[in-house]
């Protein structure tokens, strides 16, 4: 009689044990602006292995974000939000880390860097808007973003990473745009222009975005 209850505890006390290591460990966080530090809510939290996402979370009303129960594994993290760019890429929690049960909670603390924007006009050389003009905005190798110029002719970028730029407008293919009428003889007609109102690329000035707070 002694002898089966000896072995019914020890069945129950394995079970527990079983129970206890399948939880999986808890990762916990908070994700702020970097220039104000204020906490930033809704950000999308993904923890993924070998580029498939396994978890994920959104960040409450004071930046902090859980998630429970991650297996053991090898992890990289994830932090998306519109009107931010994610954490810079040598910020420690850009780094893959390694989760293990029964080990402390791991801590995963961002900072998320907020974008700028880019607004303005297009005008012809009368001063007169010109609508429909393909505006861009490029940095480094020239690539970048593109847009149009409104029937008004502004424009506006607003979802720029922060850093240097040239901007240049000209005219749509296909659009029927008549050129400003010209004095005299002289023949006027469209060419792609350079902020603030030139010709080459070599004498574009430099638009310098910086972090909206």
């Amino acid at each position: 009689m002694n002898r089966n209850r000896y072995l019914v505890n020890t069945l129950r006390l394995f079970a527990v044990v079983l129970c206890a290591t399948a939880r999986g460990q808890n990762i916990e966080g908070t994700v702020v602006n970097s220039i104000t530090g204020a906490p930033i809510p809704g950000v999308s939290v993904q923890i993924k292995s070998q580029g498939k996402t396994i978890q994920t979370t959104t960040t409450d009303a004071l930046g902090a974000f859980r998630l429970g129960g991650v297996p053991d594994g090898r992890y990289n993290a994830e932090f998306n939000k519109r009107g931010f760019d994610p954490p810079a890429r040598d910020a420690d929690v850009r780094q893959p880390f390694t989760v293990l049960a029964g080990a402390s909670i791991h801590r995963l603390d961002a900072k998320m860097i907020p974008l700028g924007s880019v607004c303005g006009s297009v005008f012809d050389g009368g001063g007169n808007p010109v609508p429909e003009a393909v505006v861009d905005l490029m940095r480094g190798t020239l690539n970048g973003e593109r847009g149009k110029s409104g029937k008004d002719g502004t424009f506006c970028f607003d979802q720029v990473s922060p850093g240097t730029y040239i901007l240049s407008a000209r005219p749509s293919q296909g659009l029927q745009l008549k050129p400003p009428e010209s004095p005299g003889d002289e023949r006027h007609g469209w060419v792609r222009t350079w902020y603030p109102g030139v010709i080459h690329t070599s004498a574009a000035a430099k638009i310098v975005v910086r972090p909206d707070r």
